[in-house]
């Protein structure tokens, strides 16, 4: 994972960071079809990658625990304590995007219906330290 901010003084790229390990977002490029994990495996293996020439634009992920634990921060702190930025959403509108479970091309960062173990042993962590 390569990262580059722009310097706003003179538009040009800069270098931030060169990181070895997949980065957090991974799973989103792989549920808009860029699977880095399968080409680093075919890389590792002597076998040249697949191309990819595309991948789905919209797709969005969601870390459904973040999610809640963000909404309940909002929902149990004054909103002057937690320094929000202007223009951050309402309790009710964070509320009612939180209940918004399902859609199109939405995917989560962790559950899986084809696989629930990791998103069960999440859970457990994230009610262990509760």
């Amino acid at each position: 994972m390569v990262e580059f901010k722009e310097d706003d003084r003179d538009g040009s790229l800069r270098l931030m960071e060169i990181n070895s390990r997949f980065w957090g977002s991974l799973q989103l490029a792989i549920s808009s079809g860029v699977d880095f994990p399968a080409i680093a495996v075919a890389v590792a293996n002597g076998t040249p990658p697949e191309p990819v020439f595309s991948y789905r634009v919209g797709v969005r992920n969601r870390w459904l625990l973040g999610d809640l634990d963000a909404l309940g921060t909002v929902l149990l702190h004054r909103r002057s304590n937690l320094n929000l930025p202007k223009g951050y959403p309402s309790r009710a509108r964070l509320a009612w995007d939180f209940m918004h479970l399902l859609g199109r091309d939405l995917h989560y960062e962790v559950w899986s219906l084809s696989d629930p173990r990791p998103g069960l042993l999440e859970l457990r962590h994230w009610l262990s330290h509760r």
